[in-house]
């Protein structure tokens, strides 16, 4: 991956820490890793008190499509397979989600979209 976009990957992501820490969420973990793929965030929602799996997604441009339509059916499959490892590992059995924050930064102009409680399931199409 070309170092400008792992840079920008990383502003995205600490955009997005942020977002959360001011809305009350508790990060957990941060790039939560096993054979399946990674998790960008775990975190728990003080207001809802659900553990949430949080994707982030940032744009520049518009050139490669939306940040929402870089979270496909096969990326949500393969979110779905890492979600189901962590809750084996950790034997989490209490109320849980999938969240997106999807970015777009632009021109000095930031505008940050936050997605709650988006469906995943082994079949995305459902």
């Amino acid at each position: 991956m070309p170092q400008l976009s792992i840079e920008r990957g990383k502003r995205g992501e600490q955009l997005a820490e942020n977002y959360l820490l001011r809305r009350h969420y508790r990060i957990r973990e941060r790039h939560w890793t096993c054979r399946e793929g990674e998790l960008d965030f775990i975190a728990y929602d003080t207001g809802s008190e659900q553990l949430v799996f949080i994707e982030v997604k940032m744009r520049t441009s518009s050139l490669f499509g939306s940040p929402e339509e870089a979270i496909n059916n096969n990326k949500k499959r393969r979110l779905f397979r890492a979600i189901e490892q962590y809750l084996i590992s950790t034997s989490h059995n209490g109320s849980y989600r999938f969240d997106a924050i999807c970015i777009i930064q632009k021109n000095a102009q930031t505008r940050i979209s936050h997605y709650k409680n988006l469906g995943l399931s082994e079949d995305p199409s459902e």
